[in-house]
């Protein structure tokens, strides 16, 4: 997969390719409603020991109202990119980064510049597009990772806003997919979670 195949390969959520917020926080702000309100939020997986051959969401870290979700990937042979979208009620919850430094994509020796490309699109409210790919070399022969157990692809940062005893998170299924080194998809199961907060 070449730069301009790596983009081919998430047109199923064009706008992302497109992302402007490479990283950075989610736009909007909050009305204060945290002030008295929820002391703790966490994640909570649909599946936390998820099937192989699987996008999952699986909890991260949390303190307080920070909230980290990563976003996993278990037992996937050639595992090269991936596009997809997370919605979310933004009400409850709010974007603010993303990290892609432990992202088993980085594995050598492709942990340099021009390499990867790693976006997170926030400017609509409640959703987000994200791109997670490694970028095919000149000759055409650069490799995927063949993911062993589940590893982390990159993790998101959300602050939460309000008490809600459970909010979804989803993953449409027409807007999300994973491509080999050789631009095939692949079939995958897709797994989302919920927040919690009190």
């Amino acid at each position: 997969m070449t730069m301009g195949s790596a983009v081919r390969l998430l047109g199923v959520i064009a706008l992302a390719a497109a992302a402007t917020a490479c990283g950075g926080g989610g736009g909007g702000s909050s009305d204060g409603g945290t002030t008295g309100g929820p002391q703790t939020g966490s994640f909570v997986p649909a599946d936390p020991t998820p099937p192989p051959n699987s996008v999952s969401l699986q909890a991260g870290t949390h303190s307080g109202l920070v909230v980290n979700v990563n976003v996993a990937v278990t037992a996937v042979d050639d595992f090269f990119g991936t596009g997809f979208r997370i919605i979310y009620d933004p009400t409850v919850a709010q974007y603010q980064s993303f990290s892609s430094t432990g992202s088993f994509l980085r594995d050598p020796p492709f942990n340099a510049s021009g390499q990867l490309d790693f976006r997170v699109d926030a400017s609509t409210p409640g959703t987000l597009s994200i791109v997670a790919t490694r970028l095919q070399n000149g000759q055409g022969n650069a490799t995927g990772v063949d993911v062993a157990g589940t590893r982390t692809l990159l993790t998101l940062q959300f602050l939460m806003l309000k008490v809600s005893q459970t909010s979804p998170l989803t993953l449409p299924g027409s807007q999300r997919e994973a491509r080999d080194s050789q631009d095939t998809e692949l079939p995958l199961t897709w797994q989302a979670g919920i927040f919690q907060v009190f």
